[in-house]
């Protein structure tokens, strides 16, 4: 199979681009893509909690976006079994389509719908290519096989 005959591996090139355009722009004037907002959301934890004069401020909700590092982790790892033509690697491509998404909805919950309206290009590609992964990785998308590929 050619690279661009399987949806998941366009998902994964996806989510690897997505992963270096902007995540989150505040209103234009700065935004976040996806390599520096674990780095940049610990430090504006630190911040608050330097700010509200509490030893013991809860910033640990931050470190959890530290696992948004497994998104081009995990599409690497699936490139590489891909073209070692590994047959199991649905598990890895279920993870990585979940980490998106779950991703988002932690952030729904914990911050609101105002994460939505801070949302760009590339949040919204890794949103949409994590669902595409796990559409692909449980067969509601399929390849089209050739009449040639049926009968080996």
């Amino acid at each position: 199979m050619k690279f661009g005959e399987r949806y998941e591996n366009i998902f994964v090139a996806g989510l690897i681009l997505s992963f270096f355009l902007p995540w989150i722009s505040f209103g234009g004037f700065f935004s976040i893509n996806g390599l520096d907002m674990p780095t940049m959301l610990s430090g504006l934890g630190k911040i608050a909690k330097g700010f509200s004069g509490k030893e013991n401020a809860d910033t640990a909700g931050t470190g959890i976006f530290y696992i948004f590092y497994l998104i081009p982790i995990l599409s690497i790892s699936y490139l590489v079994l891909t073209l070692k033509k590994n047959k199991n690697i649905k598990a890895i491509s279920i993870i990585t389509g979940l980490i998106p998404i779950l991703g988002l909805i932690y952030a729904l919950i914990n911050y609101g719908s105002k994460v939505i309206h801070l949302l760009s290009i590339g949040g919204y590609l890794t949103i949409l290519c994590g669902i595409g992964m796990l559409l692909a990785a449980f067969g509601v998308i399929k390849p089209k096989i050739k009449q040639s590929e049926k009968s080996e």
